[in-house]
Formats: C-alpha cells, sequence, structure tokens
C-alpha cells in the first residue's frame, strides 16, 4: 500500500524530533548556544523532509476518492444532530457529536508549536478557541505531556536573549519558516482534497482549476490564506521572526 508507506515516513520522521527537542530544551536551560543551534539546525532538516512526505500524499491517496468514500466517515458529526454507534448490544445508545478530523488534533504539530514557543496570538477569538477545543481530541496522556512542554519551554527565549548568535537566530528562524511551508502544504492538500471536490459537479469541476495543484482558482477561504501567508512582511499567524 503505498499510501501507508508515506503515511509511516511521516510518523517516523516526527517521532524523532521528540528526543532532540526535549535535549534543546535541557541544553538551553544550561545555556549551551551551540548545542541548541545543532538541534534547531536538525528539526529544520527533519521538518523539510516532513514536508517533502506531505507532498507524496496523492501517490495512495486520490483525491475524488477520499472524500466522496473516506472523508464521510471522517467529517464532523455535529451538524447532522451527532451518530450513533451501534455497540452489538440491543440497549440504546446516545447520539455522540463530534467535530471532524482537523491538522489541530495533532500531538506533534502541537508540540512544534510549543518546543518553538510559536505563538496564535494574533489569530481570532474564534480561531483561538478552535485550537483550544481541538486539544480535547489529543489522547489524554498526549495531553499531558503537551501542557509540561508548554510550562518547561524555553528555545525562544533562549534565542531572544541572545538575537546577536547569527547561527543560532539562523537555525531557529529556519525552523519557523518550515513550519510555516508545512502549513501552507497543509492547506493545498484541503484544497485539493476537500474545497475543489466539493465544487464539483458529476466527476467535473465547475470552477476553473490550477492544473498542477487541483485547486480552485476562485479565492475560497483556504486558497486565500495560503495567499495572505506568502506576504512575509506581515507578521504571520503561526509564527513571528526574530530579528537581528
Amino acid at each position: 500500500d503505498r499510501g501507508g508507506d508515506w503515511s509511516s515516513d511521516v510518523c517516523s520522521s516526527d517521532l524523532s524530533t521528540i528526543p532532540l527537542m526535549l535535549d534543546a530544551i535541557a541544553t538551553a536551560r544550561a545555556g549551551d548556544g551551540i548545542r541548541v543551534t545543532e538541534c534547531l539546525r536538525t528539526l529544520a532538516k527533519v521538518l523539510q523532509a516532513l514536508i517533502d512526505i506531505l507532498k507524496r500524499m496523492p501517490e495512495g491517496c486520490d483525491p475524488h476518492f477520499f472524500y466522496h468514500h473516506q472523508r464521510p466517515f471522517l467529517a464532523r458529526s455535529q451538524s447532522i444532530d451527532g451518530l450513533v454507534y451501534d455497540d452489538g448490544s440491543d440497549k440504546e445508545e446516545d447520539r455522540c457529536s463530534y467535530v471532524g478530523i482537523s491538522n489541530a488534533q495533532s500531538s506533534l504539530v502541537v508540540f512544534f508549536d510549543l518546543v518553538l514557543g510559536i505563538s496564535h496570538s494574533h489569530s481570532s477569538e474564534g480561531d483561538k478557541s478552535f485550537l483550544s477545543d481541538m486539544r480535547g481530541y489529543i489522547p489524554r496522556n498526549h495531553h499531558r505531556f503537551l501542557e509540561h512542554i508548554e510550562e518547561i519551554a524555553n528555545i525562544r527565549t533562549f534565542v531572544e536573549e541572545r538575537s546577536g548568535h547569527e547561527d543560532l537566530l539562523t537555525a531557529y528562524n529556519a525552523c519557523l519558516e518550515m513550519m510555516g511551508s508545512m502549513r501552507d502544504v497543509h492547506i493545498r492538500i484541503v484544497a485539493r482534497y476537500i474545497v475543489t471536490q466539493s465544487l464539483k459537479k458529476d466527476g467535473q469541476c465547475v470552477c476553473s482549476c490550477d492544473k498542477n495543484t487541483s485547486a480552485p482558482q476562485t479565492e475560497s477561504p483556504s486558497v486565500a490564506l495560503v495567499k495572505t501567508r506568502k506576504d512575509r512582511k506581515s507578521v504571520c499567524r503561526e509564527r513571528v521572526w526574530i530579528k537581528c
């Protein structure tokens, strides 16, 4: 299963960053700027590899098949008054209401944000509430671990206090750039696999589509957000650059 190959690659790439960045936090506490720089450089490389893996999604997952055959089982059940999950017994089951799958439910994506000190303070109140709600879908032990990381994360402060250390600053900003790029790729995937598919009628797109990305030329919220993030001069919602 080619789809399984790239998805397992994502997991193995991500997991290696946990001990790496725990080491970075510990060495930052000890004041070892050289080691923190090394950790950040390695993280940036891993994030770039992760981006390359995400771009391989079409190898094992067709957009039309995903939208019409897989996504119905992954979409939110809040809008249809919940779902009844039959456990095989005869007792009456309660309706369960959940949001659909979201990248914000990923323990590792949240880990990257926290360990790098990426702030969502420029997001709207609705976005902040959404991000907070998504934490409730993260496995309990993961949630506890992330709360601990939030308490001990010190990388951003460490870099800010040493803004004159060019190598350290460059390595940190490279990680921020990779995180932004990863989110850009994710939004393009959403545009191709959900937005564009939702605009198709009888398998034919009712809008003008880009041949390379299959994303609609009309400015859907997802596509517009990608364009907004291209403006590197403005403060990015996911990350704030540290300048020399």
